[in-house]
């Protein structure tokens, strides 16, 4: 079962940050946000593979090609999850300028210690998540795939 080890009320707070994407049972896992949290208490949760516009396919597996599985998720389909779990005050913010902005520093960072990090991964794990960072960027920049924080109270 996907029961979180602790008891019921027992957080006044839950963060995840970018984490969401990889999770295939949001539904369990927002029930059992909700058991965690105190009354009047809020989580927060980022997730930057919301899809908001066409993408191909290639572009869909190079942006998964690193970091485990990636689910894309429509917009909307967090908001209708959140409410069904039974929270409240729902807030939803567009926060994709972060990740247009992070990944093209990140992946110039990289650029720039290509020789060093050659030396500790290798030249395929490299280009990998060069060409990750590469298209998260384009597709961030474009608003094609967004990143949205949630953030919703247990009554």
């Amino acid at each position: 079962s996907g029961r979180l080890p602790f008891p019921d009320a027992s957080f006044d707070a839950i963060i995840s940050i970018d984490a969401m994407n990889h999770f295939p049972n949001r539904s369990e896992l927002l029930a059992e946000w909700h058991r965690v949290l105190r009354p009047d208490r809020r989580f927060i949760f980022t997730d930057a593979t919301i899809v908001t516009g066409m993408l191909s396919r290639d572009e869909v597996l190079a942006r998964s090609s690193s970091m485990g599985q990636f689910l894309f998720t429509p917009a909307g389909a967090h908001d209708r999850l959140i409410e069904a779990a039974g929270f409240i005050e729902l807030r939803v913010e567009d926060v994709t300028d972060t990740i247009s902005t992070t990944s093209k520093r990140w992946h110039a960072a990289r650029e720039k210690r290509r020789s060093e990090l050659l030396e500790i991964e290798s030249a395929s794990d490299f280009e990998n998540l060069q060409s990750m960072l590469a298209i998260a960027h384009t597709l961030a920049s474009e608003h094609r795939l967004s990143r949205f924080a949630y953030s919703a109270r247990k009554p």
